[in-house]
């Protein structure tokens, strides 16, 4: 059985208060939206890249851009679709975001975080947290500050709604695993959460059969006032 913050969460960040849990509730439009997302995410996967894809939505115009994930094959280190796609959007959204809706098929990293802090975004909504996505794949390792520290210290007023289609998200980074692990030497550790062993054993990745072969990752529950759960964050 997978564990209990692999379900559909959302969790809303205010200015100067503590972020609570809220209704994960996504629209009709929203789903439309995270369509795209993932046609997005299997193109970069077909080019070669990690399959990220990010569409941005201003409720205010109706206006919408959508990008790939590109660093491997470009080799530009903030090659990142959630990047791209603030590229593409800038000239006519600028630094205002609070009517904007970023739609991404993992969560967002350190790097592309800042951004969408900063302009305020008004929600984002993704499918695949990091820690599902590294084992699979070796990539996204947990790092101290994530998208829930950056966006709990940002005077932002963002709803976050998380593992959105999830089980999509974690067959396409299956499938990146099954091309490219054997070149990169990448094993999946011998303990994984539950959710991950049907992609493991559907894409005959290669396992470490004692142990994991990086560091192993611990990871804590953040819990709200009220006793629910926030986010699943690495320790030291």
């Amino acid at each position: 059985m997978s564990s209990p913050e692999n379900s559909l969460q959302a969790v809303h960040y205010r200015p100067g208060q503590e972020p609570v849990p809220t209704d994960p509730y996504v629209s009709e439009a929203e789903a439309h939206l995270m369509a795209v997302v993932f046609d997005l995410a299997e193109e970069a996967l077909q080019n070669g890249n990690p399959p990220i894809g990010a569409v941005y939505y201003d409720r205010a115009t109706g206006d919408r851009w959508g990008a790939r994930t590109t660093d491997k094959t470009t080799r530009k280190i903030n090659g990142h679709a959630e990047i791209n796609v603030y590229d593409l959007a800038h000239l006519t959204v600028g630094d205002d975001l609070s009517s904007g809706i970023l739609l991404s098929t993992a969560r967002l990293c350190s790097s592309c975080t800042p951004p969408y802090a900063e302009g305020n975004i008004g929600r984002i909504i993704t499918a695949a947290p990091r820690r599902l996505v590294f084992p699979l794949t070796g990539l996204m390792r947990a790092r101290k500050i994530n998208m829930h520290e950056l966006l709990e210290d940002g005077a932002t007023d963002t709803v976050s709604v998380k593992n959105y289609e999830l089980d999509r998200a974690l067959e396409l980074f299956a499938l990146y695993a099954q091309m490219n692990n054997k070149r990169k030497g990448h094993k999946v550790p011998y303990e994984i959460d539950p959710i991950l062993e049907p992609y493991v054993e559907k894409y005959a990745l290669d396992r470490e059969a004692s142990g994991p072969v990086l560091k192993p990752m611990r990871f804590k529950p953040v819990y709200a006032t009220d006793g629910s759960l926030l986010e699943v964050l690495a320790e030291d």
